[in-house]
């Protein structure tokens, strides 16, 4: 029997090789199956031949009770990082209540790369947008019991963040209207919970479709004031991201939306706070550490700092919280 086995999902190119490379295999084209750790085996891939068989095992696992938590990874992740990261993802977070599905843009896997990154993850967001819309209309023709808008979750981290919301408009715009897009699926939500960690986007963006298209329940956004590779984001892009300070004065307008519990298409916004617990674990942990330098704990809290873990497995698990800013602490 497997040790866990998930999925994934990628625009990369595949090579004959069989190994997927840094670049784009086109739009519309689309790479899925399941990765598959056995005991004392590497992780290994099995292609699925359709959409539908993955829709079809979703809602399989749906009807057992699962979940769906969607990974959109950041800049300067390979391919083979994103092995390491499906791992950690199934250590920290999957358990025996999450089906896990890593999506892979072709990121060149080097910090060097920002700018080429950056435009990757534009041409990728397409592709996503493509994923999403198939993903909600099969939630159509799925069994009731499955309840399956009900069990899709998402965390997209650093410049994943910015894929997730050029994705997040692409399907606002291909459904006409923002508000028509959740008539048209029934009035449900594509997403229980969609979480900005560490988001590699303008603090002060005029919009972020996570909260205006009305396709989640609830939207979390996880800020580090000391996040060094956000400062140095900030310095290329010459504005603050959004990561380095979730300002709750910046989002006011989304708080008072929510005050009216009777409004149907309504999403919760959730601030948080990281920045006490992120700097204990770093001064805590070897910076030198092939750990570290691999997954920074200023930066990619969300598998290093243990109150980040525990906050979003209460995320995950749909816990009511009585605030809607609150700073982690020890």
């Amino acid at each position: 029997m497997s040790e866990f086995e998930h999925y994934f999902l990628t625009d990369r190119k595949l090579e004959r090789s069989g190994k997927y490379s840094n670049k784009s295999s086109g739009l519309g084209s689309l790479s899925f199956g399941k990765i598959r750790k056995q005991a004392g085996q590497p992780l290994h891939f099995v292609s699925l031949p359709s959409y539908r068989q993955l829709f079809q095992e979703l809602e399989e696992k749906f009807l057992q009770g699962y979940e769906l938590l969607i990974f959109v990874h950041g800049y300067s992740h390979s391919f083979n990082k994103l092995l390491g990261s499906a791992e950690r993802l199934h250590r920290l977070y999957g358990a025996d209540k999450f089906a896990i599905l890593v999506y892979s843009w072709p990121s060149l896997g080097l910090p060097a790369f920002y700018a080429a990154d950056r435009k990757a993850a534009e041409e990728s967001a397409r592709n996503f947008a493509i994923f999403l819309a198939d993903l909600r209309d099969y939630a159509k023709t799925a069994s009731p019991e499955s309840r399956f808008l009900d069990r899709i979750n998402l965390v997209a981290v650093s410049m994943g963040n910015y894929l997730l919301d050029l994705s997040l408009k692409e399907l606002v715009i291909d459904s006409g209207a923002e508000r028509s897009a959740l008539e048209q699926s029934g009035g449900g939500k594509v997403f229980n919970e969609i979480v900005h960690m560490a988001a590699d986007l303008d603090e002060k963006s005029e919009q972020l479709f996570s909260l205006d298209s009305g396709f989640a329940r609830r939207v979390h956004i996880y800020g580090n004031r000391t996040d060094i590779l956000l400062s140095i984001s900030s310095g290329i892009n010459r504005r603050k991201r959004l990561g380095l300070k979730p300002d709750p004065l910046h989002f006011g307008q989304y708080f008072n939306s929510t005050v009216n519990e009777a409004k149907s298409d309504r999403t919760d916004l959730h601030l948080v706070d990281t920045t006490a617990v992120s700097i204990r674990q770093f001064f805590t942990a070897s910076t030198l550490s092939i750990e570290e330098l691999s997954y920074s704990t200023l930066h990619n809290y969300m598998f290093r700092v243990e109150p980040v873990i525990q906050d979003l497995r209460q995320v995950l698990r749909h816990q009511p919280f009585q605030a809607d800013f609150r700073k982690l602490t020890y």
